[in-house]
């Protein structure tokens, strides 16, 4: 087998949960792919034990979870940095926490020409490891591009796959169309100032809309509702709806098994879309511009969703 030039490890990220981490995690590693470079995430412990591929060179995970991130990022984190900072790639030093900005990597092209030097450091570097920190870090150019070879490097567990199997199979025998629905509930309520948060009345009023403007019956349509809080389903009344009883992970593969996301705005319902080549609609307070999602049928960037940073 071919030694890797290079080892990417990702050290730190924002505190972010699932999908801003897993998010952040797909386009470093698909850097490395472009530049046959080996990737490893020291700061997925959290969830790496769901993704067999990444579950691996991850330190403290001996520790119990509740000490695992005050052992990693007090001690081992500026100890590298302390050593190594030649070697580190820094987010934070081009993305501002007021006006967060994308650090692009190759083969995708910055925007409006930002973090060039960096970029142009970080291909020159000849060390064998680099350290990434941030949870910024982008590639849309090969996320599209091997967008079959990233989703199948990160596939979960069997045994999550196998809950989503048994979940999704019988709900397409008796339905012509699954759609999936993430209500984010919980932070939402209060992250600036409701901003994002919806009813669940207002949730069910778009999926009628979106009934309407699909063109489809409610009784071929079945509406499988992933959230971080419970969820009363009479609301729903007049709609075919089922509540996934995953945990973070099993819901992300389910919103990914569906035909259509329907979800607020966040990076999980766009990641989801990403996993399932999925079309992404946002929930939103002001009315839904269906017209922008007429047509689409597969995942793309959705500008609606203004969390994800594409």
């Amino acid at each position: 087998m071919k030694r890797k030039l290079k080892r990417i490890i990702i050290l730190s990220h924002n505190g972010g949960r699932l999908a801003n981490q897993l998010w952040n995690y797909l386009n470093v590693y698909s850097y490395c792919r472009h530049r046959d470079y080996d990737c490893v995430n020291y700061s997925f412990f959290d969830y790496a034990r769901s993704f067999p591929n990444a579950d691996r060179g991850n330190c403290f995970l001996w520790l119990p979870r509740q000490l695992r991130s005050l052992a990693y990022y007090r001690i081992y984190v500026p100890l590298v940095h302390f050593f190594n900072k030649e070697n580190v790639i820094d987010g934070r030093n081009v993305i501002s926490e007021e006006n967060p900005y994308p650090f692009y990597l190759p083969p995708s092209a910055a925007r409006d020409g930002r973090n060039a030097a960096e970029v142009a450091r970080l291909e020159k570097m000849t060390a064998p490891r680099i350290y990434f920190c941030g949870w910024l870090f982008r590639n849309p150019a090969a996320l599209a591009e091997d967008r079959a070879a990233i989703v199948e490097y990160f596939r979960p567990q069997p045994r999550v796959e196998a809950a989503v199997r048994t979940f999704i199979e019988p709900l397409r025998k008796r339905f012509a169309s699954v759609v999936g629905v993430h209500i984010r509930q919980t932070d939402y309520a209060t992250f600036e100032q409701g901003r994002y948060f919806l009813t669940e009345d207002a949730v069910a009023k778009i999926l009628r809309e979106y009934l309407a403007q699909a063109g489809k019956r409610s009784d071929e349509v079945i509406f499988v509702i992933c959230s971080d809080a419970p969820v009363d389903l009479a609301k729903f009344s007049g709609l075919n709806v089922v509540r996934s009883q995953g945990d973070l992970v099993e819901d992300l593969f389910t919103l990914a098994a569906t035909d259509v996301v329907i979800g607020s705005n966040s990076t999980y319902g766009a990641l989801a879309a990403y996993m399932g080549d999925n079309p992404f609609i946002v929930l939103e307070k002001d009315p839904i511009d269906w017209a922008y999602y007429r047509g689409r049928d597969r995942y793309f960037e959705n500008d609606k969703c203004t969390m994800a940073c594409y």
